[in-house]
């Protein structure tokens, strides 16, 4: 996934040498990828497993996971970044 932050007018992002408006990568953005790779991850372990403890180790996992994606969203909140909404897989549920 990428994720790009622009202002309403495009301000203070970088160009590059043809004026052209080049992609920065906030490192908030690429922790919510990561959380959210984890999270696609775990929800594909969950359907796999049968035993019990592994089952409730899972949850914790995907609880866990979920609570840093809450955290690092805040952030990017205070940074003036978003995430949409059609990027986030099927087992995040806000």
């Amino acid at each position: 996934m990428r994720f790009v932050s622009l202002n309403a007018k495009g301000e203070g992002t970088p160009k590059d040498a043809a004026g052209r408006l080049r992609v920065v990568r906030s490192p908030i953005l690429e922790d919510i990828d990561e959380v959210l790779r984890q999270l696609r991850e775990s929800s594909a372990r969950f359907d796999l497993v049968c035993d019990d403890d592994l089952l409730e180790s899972i949850i914790y996992e995907q609880n866990a996971l979920m609570a840093r994606y809450r955290y690092l969203i805040k952030l990017a909140k205070q940074d003036g970044l978003t995430v949409p909404r059609e990027r986030l897989p099927d087992c995040v549920t806000l």
